[in-house]
């Protein structure tokens, strides 16, 4: 989990748990943004457009350097 805000999280799930999320959540607004395939992340848009294509390994140097010595 990722939150984003109060109102706005950002949930990682193994593809076999999808189906347990949703009946889980189906009271509440979510959307599938993404998905991790071997080694990228996509975020396609509304009408199927790949809005970010980017590795994971990207990401992961990204986050990690963006607080500096701290591990």
């Amino acid at each position: 989990l990722f939150s984003e805000s109060q109102s706005r999280i950002l949930v990682t799930l193994a593809p076999e748990n999808e189906r347990e999320f949703e009946k889980l959540f189906s009271s509440a607004r979510f959307s599938k943004l993404g998905k991790v395939v071997q080694k990228n992340f996509i975020i396609k848009g509304i009408s199927g457009q790949k809005i970010v294509n980017t590795s994971v390994d990207a990401l992961q140097e990204s986050y990690k350097s963006s607080f500096g010595g701290f591990k």
